[in-house]
């Protein structure tokens, strides 16, 4: 669900905002998305994958909720997000700053079109 941000939201908005708050949210191109709570055949599959990762000892897993920021009006929660050693200082108090080497999102029925669209011209 989006909620109108006139103006657009920068980075630092969102910062602000979130810490008012105990509900999920990402900033996607400047407004703000709502984030439901997942189901439990969508945390099974984030497991999976995230206990695969880790046992190849190579690099951080981290699963959200974390933030990572990609650019001033970009702050994603991706599910899954794997950082490789020479990347370790992307690793910041407040999550991630730039992009990881890594991310997973598990499609959910009412995610799938930002992690699909809005989501993947920025993971490009």
């Amino acid at each position: 669900m989006v909620i109108n941000t006139n103006p657009l939201m920068t980075a630092e908005d969102f910062f602000e905002f979130s810490a008012q708050t105990d509900e999920r949210y990402e900033l996607i191109e400047g407004q703000l998305f709502e984030m439901p709570s997942p189901i439990t055949a969508h945390q099974f599959l984030i497991t999976y994958v995230l206990v695969y990762l880790a046992s190849l000892q190579r690099g951080k897993v981290l699963a959200a909720p974390l933030d990572v920021t990609f650019n001033a009006r970009n702050v994603f929660q991706p599910d899954i997000i794997w950082i490789s050693p020479q990347r370790f200082d992307r690793i910041v108090y407040r999550g991630i700053q730039g992009a990881p080497d890594l991310v997973v999102e598990i499609l959910s029925p009412s995610t799938a079109k930002n992690d699909q669209e809005r989501k993947f011209k920025v993971y490009e």
